[in-house]
């Protein structure tokens, strides 16, 4: 009986044993994967959805997340060739498309993701100077049609950086700092580098002819503002602005031309232009224009302050032609 016992005892510890030295071996036919998230500055990136996926078994894949402090962390593949995807929004999907499990082995990734403002701006820096400041100004005018005026100023800077003779750039930055920013100083620096580039800027002899006015210096608004007609300008205010200096200086004849000129463009209904021109028509003795003109302001303007004046001289004109038809 005690060699019975002793034989079960001996079994039972041979079991056990044997159980023991068998968990290693079943144990070590998986692989085990670790490794990290980082942003480019280096910041982990947690709740990435890492997606690992079998090249040999079909439909066989494993799904986790990075941690808190971008590291990951799974045990229990198969000795495969796996891909992996790495996905969080906002980032470029990171991919890499074949590693191999080792029995019993880490396997370490360390893996950098970009988000998708990042790339566009690498993209940016890597085209040519020329294609990127065309680039850098439509993404001017597409802030400066959300009000966006600093964002705009800083993309037309390095825009013109990029390219120094992209015109356009300079003649929206100067009328930016024109208009938005009341920067004359820095406006008119924008407009004469415009004029180095193109001298036939046409925007660019408007600006500078009224930051003359502004500043008192009248012949250089006379001629900066010359030009701009002479370019093909047509702007009713900046006419009516020029004929008066010539006015200024008792030349009816280039004040009417130039008042002609703005009602031969796209200001043909400025009524302040018709009533500058009858005045100056009624200075050169050509009454017929000036009742003309005359007319031609209160058509556009029936309400104006005045009006009575205006009639008034009207009368008198038509009367003073009337006479001059009947002494022929």
């Amino acid at each position: 009986m005690k060699g019975y016992r002793t034989l079960i005892l001996g079994l039972i510890i041979f079991c056990l044993l044997f159980a023991f030295y068998l968990t290693p071996v079943t144990a070590g036919t998986r692989g085990k994967l670790r490794g990290s998230v980082t942003g480019s500055d280096g910041k982990p990136i947690p709740d990435v959805d890492i997606t690992v996926q079998s090249l040999r078994v079909a439909n066989e894949e494993y799904k986790f997340k990075s941690k808190e402090d971008g590291t990951f962390m799974y045990m229990g593949m198969k000795p495969y060739k796996y891909k992996i995807s790495f996905e969080k929004k906002g980032y470029q999907t990171y991919i890499e498309p074949e590693f191999k499990m080792r029995i019993d082995i880490w396997v370490e990734l360390h893996v950098k993701m970009f988000t998708f403002d990042e790339l566009r701006a690498k993209a940016i820096d890597d085209m040519p100077p020329e294609q990127k400041a065309n680039l850098l100004f439509n993404q001017a005018v597409d802030l400066y049609e959300t009000g966006d005026i600093d964002g705009t100023i800083e993309k037309l800077k390095g825009s013109i950086e990029n390219n120094p003779d992209l015109l356009k750039a300079y003649e929206l930055l100067g009328m930016i700092y024109y208009t938005k920013k009341k920067d004359m100083a820095q406006s008119k620096t924008t407009f004469e580098g415009a004029i180095a580039i193109d001298a036939d800027s046409v925007v660019s002899y408007e600006i500078l002819g009224a930051i003359a006015h502004q500043n008192g210096d009248e012949p250089k608004a006379t001629e900066y503002w010359q030009k701009y007609f002479e370019l093909g300008g047509d702007n009713g205010v900046v006419a009516e602005n020029l004929a008066v200096l010539f006015l200024k200086k008792n030349d009816n004849e280039n004040a009417r031309k130039y008042l002609e000129k703005g009602i031969a463009g796209e200001s043909e209904d400025y009524a302040p232009l018709y009533r500058r021109l009858g005045d100056v028509c009624m200075r050169q003795n050509d009454f017929e224009a000036a009742v003309k003109y005359y007319n031609k302001y209160l058509e556009l303007k029936p309400d104006a302050s005045d009006k009575a004046l205006v009639m008034n001289f009207i009368k008198a004109l038509e009367k003073a032609v009337q006479k001059t038809k009947e002494k022929k």
